[in-house]
């Protein structure tokens, strides 16, 4: 029967055979190339197109360990940056010129979750010089480049630095053989430190269309800083969180205290670190530095691969150090056969990476991107990365912003530049400094920046940064209002954001203190001279610590818009306390989490909420005038369907103070939720809700944050049939089964949502996508936010549902990878 099919699809026109393979997994194109040569050549375009160079995590159970003083001692030693499976792909790319052409995408990431925004972002660096260290990586990554030429899309996440330095250097290297250049770049927790001006001025970046910068650092890396922390081969198990509410170990090693930071290094004989006399491959590893290690497991690795030996030679690794002449004059060879060439070129390797390590400019080398970009660049991205070396204070010298990358950027002209994001500006490092204007002239002024990109579509940009509270002279005032009303017919995507504080964002800030009066003036002009103004927006995003009349008034002056997405984001629910003033409402819920998240929480006036829920829609009052301050106002919901109803068809809210309790939804619930009955083009709602996990005396968060993994792995055998009698099955068991399995999560998410929405929206086909956010972890420090995402048809029929998901997990990190707008 397999064969009968297989001869009809053989059979089939070329372009019918072209759309059905689109619809293929790559498990199924894999298979169906085996099949025969037609089937082969149109499965291996799609099979190549994208691909991932991952590294993984090995156990090397053979492994000899020598300590001081005593015998040895067999020890399994963990390889946590086995380069293995890219060794492999960069094998067959460098032996297969046909295969590589088909390679579209690149992307290159470690295989451990990527740091934690907030609590390790800031004290990583990036810059492991024992990951992917061999010189023969380099040499092989080199001959695969040259095959690779029709890459369009670099991505680099979570990358190893030194492969980082050489995929960088390798794909935009003007001499390299291509048949068009790189037109998108993602770099994301990585280190662009260490170039070589010699490296740089080979680079021609001349095509390059997109950049995004995320969550990295663009500014030296503080030379005090004896708290970073990078990844090491052979380093101290240290405690990382695993992005799914928990911890995992991984070997790390102080910055500061890596030997080649501070002392040249000796590469050891391979004979120390190899005994040829132990049976099975085993290996002796002798006390040394960390690099020893890190030696030790490449050359087990390089010994399993012969392909790279018979195709990476001695004089490969020569000719790579020869390239380098201007930062190791003094590397040759030594003459003496072809193995001791290569322990040259490994030392004269070693030495390059200490030199690396030395570099710390890279603000210097992303500046000199963009600069050759200027050209043909579009779109600018510059997400949650830290622009200052000290965390902590924001940089003035002799009047002058220390900002390096910035100012660079305010001097560059993109005359095809459309989007133009600087993102996420919400923590301390990363924080954008009060003289940084969008529209004024003191301090690092874009003024001049923006009359030269006035036809921008996408705008991200700190909220209080746009204007000063200085006043500005008459011809200035001039200038921005010229380039203001040409934004305003231009821009469709407007990203503001504010610096995140822990006590959420109360109603209106009252604080009078000098820097927090200036702050809250300039945010107050963005409202009434910036987005007043606006025609054209279509997507909005707003973030961090906004007080909430604040947010409230920016969606009101963004009136005349015809608003399609509404994102808010921030510590407390945007729609509203759920909870009551210091979570007195919720008293009788046991649940010790409730201490520390409701303890600033403000009164609702419950009055008002009710009254607005079930009342008419108002029309906007022309001309638009500002109301700020916590008098009563109409609910978030109520007043943008007063205004965007008609539009809207995607709605998001995250914050979870306060936000509505998952099955034990209080009185008022429902009046915030009721508006949404009037939004009737609505395709997509997310919403943050507060999910109970106390039960008998204890918080049972890593219970069902294991549960939810194991639902969804089809090999799991920890999910058993339950009986549904309690006093078999145990009380929390049963609990288990009947609150937080999926399916019964799905209902309790329609059951509080649905009769909300819409009849229009949910009898629309698909229905309408509900994704409820979820915030649970092992302790506070450790949460991270799970999502369940519920279709929801006519008669409230539940259509499908999917998750609970972490943020991580494979298929929803690609969806936003490739769904990203503006990358």
């Amino acid at each position: 029967m397999a064969s009968q099919a297989s001869g009809t699809l053989l059979h089939l026109p070329e372009e019918l055979l072209s759309s059905i393979f689109q619809y293929l997994s790559r498990q199924d194109l894999c298979q169906t190339s085996l099949v025969s040569k037609r089937l082969y050549i149109h499965s291996s375009p799609r099979i190549w197109k994208s691909v991932e160079l991952v590294d993984c995590r090995t156990p090397h159970d053979r492994a000899t360990v020598y300590t001081e003083g005593d015998d040895p001692e067999n020890e399994t030693l963990i390889d946590e940056h086995d380069d293995t499976p890219i060794l492999r792909k960069l094998l067959i790319f460098a032996k297969h010129p046909h295969i590589a052409k088909h390679v579209v995408e690149l992307t290159h990431r470690c295989h451990l979750p990527s740091p934690d925004s907030f609590q390790e972002l800031p004290k990583m660096p990036f810059k492991s010089p024992t990951i992917s260290s061999d010189i023969r990586l380099a040499c092989l990554l080199k001959h695969a480049i040259r095959n690779l030429v029709n890459v369009q899309t670099l991505r680099i996440l979570y990358g190893h630095w030194l492969l980082t330095v050489e995929l960088i250097t390798g794909f935009f290297d003007r001499y390299r053989p291509r048949n068009i250049s790189i037109r998108r770049l993602w770099l994301e927790n990585c280190s662009i430190e260490g170039i070589f001006q010699h490296e740089q001025d080979q680079c021609d970046f001349d095509g390059l269309e997109v950049v995004r910068f995320r969550r990295m650092r663009l500014a030296p890396t503080p030379i005090y800083a004896t708290t970073r922390k990078v990844l090491m081969r052979g380093g101290i198990e240290q405690a990382m969180h695993d992005g799914k509410g928990g911890l995992y170990y991984t070997t790390l090693h102080d910055e500061y205290d890596i030997s080649m930071f501070n002392k040249p290094l000796e590469v050891p004989d391979r004979r120390d670190l190899l005994d040829p006399g132990l049976d099975e491959g085993g290996y002796y590893i002798r006390p040394g530095t960390i690099f020893d290690v890190s030696k030790a497991f490449d050359t087990r690795i390089y010994d399993s691969l012969p392909g790279i030996s018979e195709l990476v030679s001695s004089e490969d690794g020569y000719n790579y150090i020869a390239s380098h002449q201007e930062v190791l004059p003094e590397a040759h060879p030594s003459g003496m056969g072809a193995h001791l060439v290569w322990m040259d070129n490994a030392q004269n390797y070693r030495q390059m990476v200490r030199l690396r390590a030395a570099k710390n400019a890279p603000a210097k080398f992303a500046a000199s991107l963009l600069a050759g970009s200027m050209a043909t660049l579009t779109s600018l991205n510059l997400d949650w990365v830290f622009l200052v070396s000290h965390p902590y204070k924001k940089y003035a010298r002799q009047g002058h912003l220390f900002m390096p990358l910035l100012e660079n950027i305010s001097r560059l002209r993109f005359p095809n530049l459309r989007a133009f994001q600087l993102r996420n500006a919400v923590t301390r490092g990363v924080l954008v400094h009060d003289l940084v204007p969008l529209f004024g002239t003191l301090g690092l002024s874009f003024l001049a920046f923006m009359e030269a990109h006035r036809n921008l579509k996408c705008l991200g940009w700190p909220m209080a940064q746009f204007f000063t509270q200085y006043e500005e002279t008459l011809d200035t005032r001039n200038r921005i209002d010229q380039i203001i009303d040409s934004l305003s017919t231009s821009i469709i995507d407007l990203r503001i954001d504010a610096r995140y504080n822990d006590q959420g964002e109360p109603h209106s800030q009252v604080d009078e203190r000098i820097m927090s009066f200036a702050e809250r003036k300039r945010r107050r002009l963005f409202i009434t001279h910036f987005a007043s103004r606006m025609r054209s927006v279509a997507h909005v995003k707003i973030e961090g610590c906004i007080p909430r009349d604040e947010r409230r008034e920016t969606l009101r002056a963004l009136r005349h818009c015809p608003l399609q997405r509404i994102v808010s984001i921030g510590v407390s629910s945007p729609l509203g306390n759920t909870w009551g003033e210091n979570g007195n409402d919720i008293g009788h819920l046991e649940d010790g989490h409730f201490l520390t998240a409701s303890e600033f929480l403000e009164a609702e006036d419950i009055d008002t909420v009710v009254r607005y829920a079930s009342s008419p829609l108002q029309p906007p009052q022309e001309p638009y005038v500002p109301t700020f301050g916590p008098g009563p106002q109409p609910p978030m919901l109520h007043m943008i369907a007063s205004l965007h109803a008609a539009t809207v068809t995607e709605l998001k809210f995250c914050g979870y103070q306060g936000s509505p309790i998952l099955g034990s939804p209080t009185a008022i619930t429902d009046s915030f939720l009721y508006p949404l009955r009037h939004f009737h083009a609505l395709r997509q709602l997310v919403l943050s809700m507060w999910i109970l996990t106390f039960f008998e005396d204890d918080w049972r968060d890593r219970e069902i944050i294991d549960y939810w993994l194991n639902a969804r792995d089809s090999s799991s055998t920890a999910l058993v049939p339950l009986s549904g009698d309690e006093k078999e099955d145990g009380a929390w068991a049963a609990q288990l089964r009947s609150k937080y399995a999926p399916d019964m999560l799905a209902r309790q998410v329609r059951d509080m949502v649905a009769k909300h929405l819409s009849s229009a929206a949910k009898g629309r086909k698909g229905g309408v996508r509900v994704r409820a956010s979820f915030s649970l972890g092992s302790e506070p420090a450790t949460s991270n936010i799970f999502d369940i995402d519920v279709r929801i048809g006519i008669n409230d029929e539940i259509l499908r549902f999917k998750g609970p998901r972490e943020e991580l997990e494979p298929e929803r990190r690609k969806e936003k990878l490739e769904q990203r707008r503006w990358f």
